[in-house]
């Protein structure tokens, strides 16, 4: 019977991260598509291209953190 019930949690967890990181990267992908309607090149300083473009990529990597930690956050709510 341990058995059984091991067997079901371990799934639920496996479940639990697929959704999770699925989640993760639908919030990665919108933060990177909404992001690139801003015209942040007035911003940054002439020929300073790769901090720009580390810039945006941690702006992406954070704003899509925090959406999915809202949206997962949210889902266990329910």
């Amino acid at each position: 019977m341990r058995e059984i019930v091991s067997s079901v949690r371990n799934k639920m967890e496996l479940f639990q991260f697929y959704i999770k990181a699925f989640i993760y990267i639908v919030s990665l992908l919108v933060s990177f598509y909404g992001l690139r309607a801003l015209n942040y090149e007035k911003l940054i300083k002439a020929n300073h291209v790769v901090e720009a473009r580390i810039l945006y990529a941690l702006l992406v990597m954070g704003l899509g953190y925090l959406v999915g930690s809202f949206l997962i956050q949210f889902l266990y709510m329910l």
